[in-house]
């Protein structure tokens, strides 16, 4: 958090990372930092004081930007962090709306990319090695698969609707209303790596994990740390 940056604003404070953002931003005396959330019963609404909690409308809604922004007037906010997928997107298309608060996230091309799991690998497959990717239905059941292969909502977090699809029959079942992609099943271990950027794009530092369980009830990643990379 930059000096400049003294008012913050967490949207997102019923889940798991807008409670992580705003614990970390409470640890620094020299902020003031308000929680908002589309629910009232928001554990994470709980942690600042009464008068920096705040209601706003889901992310889909029409009022959510104009919200927004009528808070960072109001409230004279300096920094907006959101920690909804359906929130960035909309805030960053209309990020000039905010001013004069900056949005901590990325450009709404980038967000869209990787929010959107096959645009993600259709993207990086120039630049790296990635498993096949297709949409399911009549794309994936023209590719020789050697099952089992996986299934997963070609957008989604916390594991969930992902399957395991161990033959053609299991393939051409799938249906095909759900935005699902089909893609090759990699057995191993599996890593995360939490990257940090400034500004510019310039990486700060990267934290390798391996990822010993995923909770799809909480949206909590459980794995190990590995190792701290600075940049």
């Amino acid at each position: 958090a930059s000096d400049v940056y003294k008012r913050q604003l967490v949207t997102g404070a019923g889940g798991p990372a807008g409670v992580a953002v705003i614990r970390s931003l409470l640890r620094r005396s020299d902020l003031t930092v308000f929680a908002a959330d589309m629910d009232g019963w928001a554990s994470g609404i709980y942690l600042v004081p009464p008068g920096q909690r705040r209601l706003v409308p889901p992310g889909r809604d029409d009022d959510f930007v104009p919200a927004i922004a009528r808070m960072v007037a109001d409230d004279g906010l300096d920094l907006v962090i959101s920690t909804v997928d359906v929130e960035l997107i909309a805030l960053a298309g209309r990020r000039d709306e905010l001013a004069p608060a900056v949005l901590a996230a990325p450009s709404e091309d980038t967000l869209n990319t990787a929010l959107d799991k096959l645009a993600l690998a259709e993207r990086c497959a120039s630049t790296g090695r990635v498993p096949r990717t297709v949409l399911a239905g009549r794309d994936a059941e023209a590719v020789e698969w050697e099952f089992p292969v996986f299934a997963k909502p070609r957008q989604g977090a916390g594991s969930r609707g992902v399957r395991l699809v161990p033959d053609r029959a299991a393939l051409e079942a799938l249906p095909t209303d759900e935005g699902l992609i089909v893609q090759d099943f990699l057995p191993g271990e599996e890593y995360s790596v939490d990257v940090i950027t400034d500004a510019t794009g310039a990486v700060v530092a990267a934290v390798p994990r391996t990822r010993a369980r995923v909770d799809s009830l909480s949206l909590i990643h459980i794995s190990e740390p590995t190792r701290l990379l600075s940049i």
